[in-house]
C-alpha cells in the first residue's frame, strides 16, 4: 500500500508540474527561482516522499527513491529537490538490502555519471546537484554508489576501474570529462599545463560561464573527482583494500592534480578579504583545495619523487606560516604524511622524516603561543593574531594525533604506522593556559606543571585560581574553544594528562556549578554566566572522545553530561543528545538515574530541531537497542515530573543503575520550579509523547501499573 502511495504521489506531482496553466516548467530556460517556487507548492508532499525512502518496506524505499529522482529530473534547478535527493536518495547506497543499494547506484548513475560522461558537456544543474553533495556523509554515500562491486565482492581491489558502477569504459569517460570541467575553475598556468591536456571545453565554454557558474562547475567536478579517484568504502567489518598505485596504474596523471592545486591556492593568496563576497568565495576555494589534497594523498605513490619533494616542501612552509584554515591545514598535514610514506626508501626513514617535520611544526606553534600568552603585547587582541593562535592550537592537536593509535597496536586511524610524536610539557601547559578566561599577568617562574595549574586549572583539587593570578587580557572564546580541542587530543596520548584535565573539562560544561562547589540544585546561572556555547560544545565532544578511550575516568561525571540535555544553549543540547546516544548505543555508558527522563524531557524541547532529534533517537536507535526502554516511563514520570522527591518511586528511579554510588546518579537539578515540578504543559506533552510511542500491549500494562501503584495509594 505504501509503495503504491509513493508511486501515485510522485506521478501526481509530476503530472501537476508538467501541466501547470501558468508556465511550462519543463522548459530548459526556466530559471531556478521559478522551479523552486513550483517545488515549494509540493514541499510537504515531497518531504513525505523523502521520508518514505527510509520505510521498513524494501519495495517502498525503492519506489520513493525512484519517484523523488524523477521529480528532480523534471525540475533540475530546484534547490529543494536537490537537497531532498542528497538527503534521502543518496544514503540508500549504504542500505542493508542489496537490491535497494543497487537501485540507488542506478539512480546515481542516471543523475550524475551518465550526464557527466556524455557529450556535449552536462547542464549546470548536474554540477549543482554534485555541489550539493559536499558533506562528508554525502561523499561516503556517493563513493558507495559508484563502487558497488567493491561492496559485494571484497576480494576485488578497490579503485580498479572494473569495480566502477559503469565499468572501465565509463570510468575513463568520467575522468576525461571531469578533467576538462576542473580546468574551468582551477586552470593550471601555461608553464604547468601539459601540451597534451584537452582544452576544447575550456575554449568553447569558459567565456560563456559566469563566475558563479564556474565556481559551481569546479565544486561539482571535484566532489565527483574525489569519489572517483579515492574511494574509501568498507564492507562489513573489513576494509576493502585499494589497488596499488604507480605512475603506470594511476587513473589520472598526478601532475594534473598538482597543477590544479597550485593554481587554486594562488587564487586563495590573491583573494582580497575586504572585497565584497570574498568570505563565501574563500570558503568555496578552501573546500575544493581540501578535496584536491585528499586526491593528492591518494595518488601519492604515483607522484614522481622530485614533484613529491617539491610539494612536501610547499606544504610544510604553508603549515609553518599558518596560512591555511584549520580544515585545510588538516588536509595538508595528511597529504604531507602520505607523500613522505610513499616516497621514503624505507618505512623507518619515512617515520623519521615525518617525525622531524612534526617536531618543526610543534616548535613553530609553541613559539607563537608563548608570544601570545606571555608577550604582554598591547596588540595581543588583534584579529590577525587571534586567528594565528587558533590555527596554531589546531595544528598542535592534529600533529599530536599522528602519534595516536586507537587500538594501541602502533597503527593509526588511516592504517599507517603512528609517528613518535613528542609534545613537551611546556607546550601542553601553554595549551592549558589558553583554556582560562584571562591570560596570566606574567609568566610564572615555576615549572610547566605549576604554570598550567596557576593559569588554567587553579589547584590540583579543581578549585578556582586566585583572582590576582588571572589579571591579564581576556582570552577570546574562540581561542578557548580551540585550546579545549587541542588539549583533548593531547589527552588521548597521555592517560595521566587525561586524569588531570577531566575535571577541568567537566567544569566547562556544567552550567549548574556554583563558585563554591561542584554542582548545586539551585536555579541555573544567569545568562551572563552561562558560558560560551562553542567552548562548552567543544568540551562536551572532548569528553565524549575521552569516554571512549578512558571510560572509567568520564563515566563518573555522567550527571554533568546529562545536565547538558537541558542546557540554556540549543547547540549544546543538540550535541549532548547525539553524544550521549552514541555512547549509550556503544555501551560506553549505561542508563543511570533520571537520564531517560532527561531524554524524554528533551523530546518536548522549546527548540523544534532539538525536540525532533530527541524523538528520533528515543523511538529509533535507542528503542531498537532496548525495546523495553519506555515500559516503566509512564509511571515513573508521574512522580519525577511533579517533583515528588520523597516518594519511593522517585528515589528508586533516581538510584537506578547507580550500583550503590549515589553520587553518580543522574538527577533533575535545575529543571522545573522551586518545588522541583515541571510546568503542567510540559508534563502533558512529555506523557503524551511517551504514551503515543508505546505499543498497545505496553499501554495496557502501563494503565494497570498506574492503577495499582498510583491509584491504590491515593
Amino acid at each position: 500500500m505504501r509503495r503504491a502511495a509513493a508511486q501515485a504521489l510522485a506521478a501526481l506531482a509530476a503530472l501537476h508540474l508538467m501541466h501547470r496553466p501558468s508556465r511550462p516548467l519543463v522548459d530548459a530556460q526556466a530559471d531556478e527561482g521559478e522551479e523552486d517556487a513550483a517545488a515549494g507548492e509540493w514541499r510537504e508532499e515531497l518531504g513525505a516522499l523523502g521520508h518514505l525512502c527510509a520505510d521498513v518496506s524494501v519495495a517502498t524505499r525503492k519506489a520513493a527513491a525512484a519517484g523523488l529522482s524523477s521529480l528532480r529530473a523534471l525540475l533540475p534547478r530546484a534547490a529543494v529537490l536537490r537537497h531532498l535527493w542528497c538527503a534521502h536518495v543518496l544514503p540508500l547506497a549504504h542500505d542493508g538490502e542489496a537490491t535497494v543499494a543497487a537501485r540507488c547506484g542506478d539512480l546515481v548513475k542516471e543523475a550524475l555519471v551518465d550526464p557527466v560522461a556524455s557529450a556535449p558537456p552536462p547542464a549546470d544543474s548536474v554540477w549543482s546537484l554534485l555541489a550539493a553533495a559536499h558533506s562528508v556523509e554525502a561523499q561516503k554515500c556517493l563513493q558507495a554508489a559508484l563502487w558497488p562491486v567493491a561492496l559485494r565482492q571484497p576480494e576485488k581491489p578497490l579503485a580498479d576501474p572494473a569495480c566502477f558502477v559503469g565499468g572501465p569504459i565509463l570510468h575513463g569517460k568520467v575522468l576525461h570529462a571531469l578533467r576538462e570541467a576542473a580546468l574551468l575553475g582551477c586552470r593550471p598556468s601555461d608553464d604547468d599545463k601539459s601540451a597534451e591536456e584537452p582544452d576544447s571545453m575550456e575554449n568553447s565554454s569558459s567565456e560563456a560561464l559566469t563566475t558563479a557558474q564556474r565556481i559551481c562547475v569546479r565544486q561539482g567536478a571535484w566532489v565527483l573527482f574525489e569519489a572517483v579517484l579515492c574511494p574509501t568504502v568498507s564492507s562489513g567489518s573489513s576494509t576493502v583494500q585499494a589497488i596499488a598505485l604507480s605512475p603506470q596504474t594511476a587513473p589520472i596523471e598526478p601532475a594534473f592534480v598538482l597543477a590544479c592545486w597550485r593554481d587554486l591556492w594562488a587564487q586563495v593568496d590573491a583573494l582580497d578579504p575586504a572585497q565584497e563576497g570574498a568570505g563565501s568565495e574563500l570558503t568555496a576555494l578552501e573546500v575544493d583545495a581540501q578535496r584536491m589534497l585528499r586526491a593528492i594523498a591518494h595518488l601519492a605513490p604515483a607522484v614522481p619523487a622530485p614533484d613529491a619533494a617539491a610539494l612536501a616542501a610547499e606544504l610544510l612552509a604553508l603549515l609553518q606560516a599558518l596560512e591555511a584554515t584549520p580544515a585545510t591545514a588538516a588536509a595538508m598535514l595528511k597529504a604531507l604524511v602520505a607523500l613522505c610514506s610513499a616516497k621514503a626508501p624505507t618505512q623507518a626513514q619515512a617515520l623519521t622524516i615525518s617525525a622531524s617535520f612534526a617536531a618543526a611544526l610543534l616548535d613553530r606553534a609553541q613559539t607563537l603561543l608563548e608570544e601570545y600568552a606571555f608577550g604582554q603585547d598591547e596588540s595581543s587582541g588583534a584579529a590577525e593574531l587571534v586567528t594565528s593562535v587558533e590555527r596554531a592550537l589546531h595544528l598542535v592537536g592534529e600533529v599530536a594525533l599522528l602519534g595516536f593509535s586507537p587500538d594501541d597496536n602502533g597503527v593509526g586511524c588511516d592504517g599507517r604506522p603512528v609517528l613518535a610524536v613528542s609534545v613537551n610539557a611546556q607546550l601542553t601547559s601553554l595549551v592549558r593556559v589558553l583554556m582560562a578566561h584571562t591570560l596570566p599577568s606574567a609568566k610564572p617562574n615555576g615549572n610547566a606543571h605549576e604554570m598550567s595549574l596557576s593559569s588554567s586549572g587553579g589547584e590540583p583539587d579543581g578549585s578556582e585560581p586566585a583572582a590576582s593570578e588571572l589579571c591579564g587580557a581576556a582570552v577570546p572564546d574562540s581561542v578557548r574553544a580551540f585550546a579545549l580541542v587541542a588539549l583533548g587530543k593531547l589527552c588521548l596520548l597521555d592517560q595521566n594528562l587525561a586524569k588531570e584535565c577531566v575535571t577541568l573539562l567537566v567544569r566547562e560544561i556544567d552550567y549548574m556549578r556554583d563558585p563554591q562547589g561542584y554542582a548545586s540544585n539551585t536555579e541555573p546561572l544567569s545568562a551572563t554566566n552561562q558560558g560560551s556555547p562553542a567552548v562548552q560544545s567543544n568540551a562536551l565532544l572532548v569528553l565524549g572522545d575521552l569516554c571512549v578511550r578512558y571510560t572509567a575516568l568520564v563515566e563518573r561525571h555522567l550527571p554533568a553530561l546529562a545536565r547538558c540535555l537541558q542546557s540554556p544553549h540549543a547547540l549544546l543540547r543538540r550535541h549532548a543528545l547525539l553524544l550521549l546516544s552514541q555512547l549509550l548505543l556503544q555501551d560506553f555508558l549505561k542508563w543511570r538515574g533520571l537520564l531517560l527522563s532527561r531524554f524524554l524531557l528533551a523530546c518536548c524541547d522549546e527548540d523544534a530541531e532539538v525536540a525532533q532529534l530527541a524523538r528520533f533517537l528515543v523511538t529509533g536507535p535507542l528503542a531498537q537497542k532496548q525495546p523495553a526502554l519506555l515500559n516503566h516511563a509512564p509511571v515513573d514520570l508521574l512522580f519525577i515530573l511533579n517533583g515528588f522527591e520523597e516518594h519511593p518511586k522517585y528515589q528508586a528511579a533516581l538510584l537506578q543503575g547507580s550500583e550503590g554510588q549515589g553520587h553518580a546518579a543522574v538527577d533533575f537539578a535545575g529543571i522545573g520550579k522551586a518545588d522541583g515540578a515541571v510546568p503542567s504543559s510540559v508534563r502533558s506533552a512529555v506523557l503524551s509523547f511517551v504514551c503515543a510511542s508505546l505499543t498497545d500491549e505496553q499501554r495496557i500494562e502501563a494503565t494497570a501499573r498506574i492503577a495499582h501503584e498510583v491509584g491504590a495509594t491515593a
